[in-house]
C-alpha cells in the first residue's frame, strides 16, 4: 500500500513536470517569435512617400514639429498638440487616439472624421505606437487608404517614455511592446488632461481629445461614456457622440 502510494505521487509529480515543461517550452517559443516579428523598424515595412504625403501635411513650422527618425511622420508631444488647436483655423480640433492593432479605432474612425465635418472641426490622428515601429506605421496608411480617408496623422513622441530604456528603438517582444504603449500614451493622457476631466484618465483606445482654438481641452471621453444611465454598454456610437455634441454646446 505504501509502494503504491509513493508510485501515484511520482506519478503526479511526473505530469505536472511534463505540463510545467510543454508550458514552458510554447512561451519561450512565443517569446522568441515576438521579438523577431516585432521588430518593426525593418525597412521591409517603409512606404513611398508619395502614398501617405497627404496625411504629413500639418502646421509644422509654427509648433516647431520634427519629423520622426523613423518614417514621414511629425511627432507631437503635450505642449505641440495644443499649439496645433491654437493654430488651427478651425473653432475646434479633435485629436483621436489610434493604432492599426485597435481594430475598434478602425471601426470608428470613419464615424470620427464625419462627426468632426458636421462640427467644423479640425481633426488629427493620433498614432501611439513606438516612432521605429513601421510595420504599425504601414498597416495604418493601409486602413486610411481601404477606408479612403485623408486626415492629418502624427505620432506621439518617443520623448513621452518614463525612461530612457524604453526611448532607445531595440528588438522587443510582444510582451514588451505592451508596455511600452501603455507607458507612453498613460503620460502623454495625465499630462495633458486637466483637473476637471480626471474621471477621463483611462488608457482606452480611439479617445477624443477635443480642444477650443485657445488650445484648452473642452473634452475628453472615457469608457464611462459608453454606459446609459443604468450601468448597460449602449452599442450604439451616435449614443457615444451626443454626449460629445452636449459637451461641446455647453462651452
Amino acid at each position: 500500500m505504501k509502494n503504491m502510494k509513493i508510485l501515484k505521487i511520482l506519478k503526479k509529480i511526473l505530469i505536472y513536470t511534463l505540463i510545467l515543461t510543454l508550458v514552458s517550452v510554447v512561451v519561450l517559443v512565443l517569446w522568441n517569435f515576438g521579438s523577431i516579428y516585432f521588430m518593426q523598424d525593418s525597412d521591409a515595412f517603409l512606404l513611398e512617400k508619395d502614398s501617405y504625403s497627404n496625411l504629413t501635411t500639418v502646421n509644422q513650422d509654427v509648433c516647431t514639429l520634427h519629423k520622426s527618425n523613423f518614417n514621414d511622420f511629425y511627432t507631437v508631444d503635450v505642449e505641440q498638440v495644443k499649439c496645433l488647436a491654437r493654430n488651427s483655423d478651425k473653432p475646434f480640433t479633435i485629436f483621436f487616439s489610434f493604432a492599426s492593432w485597435c481594430s475598434g479605432c478602425s471601426e470608428d474612425l470613419p464615424k470620427a472624421v464625419k462627426f468632426a465635418n458636421e462640427i467644423g472641426s479640425d481633426f488629427y490622428i493620433l498614432l501611439i505606437d513606438r516612432e521605429c515601429d513601421n510595420m504599425f506605421t504601414y498597416q495604418t496608411v493601409q486602413i486610411l487608404q481601404t477606408k479612403r480617408i485623408s486626415a492629418k496623422t502624427v505620432i506621439l513622441s518617443d520623448s513621452l517614455y518614463s525612461t530612457e530604456k524604453l526611448r532607445k528603438p531595440q528588438k522587443r517582444s510582444f510582451f514588451d511592446l505592451g508596455i511600452q504603449r501603455r507607458d507612453k500614451y498613460s503620460n502623454f493622457i495625465k499630462q495633458i488632461t486637466p483637473p476637471q476631466f480626471e474621471k477621463s484618465i483611462d488608457e482606452g483606445m480611439g479617445k477624443f481629445f477635443i480642444f477650443n482654438n485657445k488650445g484648452d481641452i473642452i473634452y475628453i471621453n472615457s469608457h464611462n461614456d459608453y454606459y446609459d444611465e443604468n450601468g448597460n454598454i449602449v452599442e450604439d456610437y451616435n449614443y457615444f457622440l451626443n454626449k460629445i455634441r452636449a459637451a461641446i454646446k455647453e462651452k
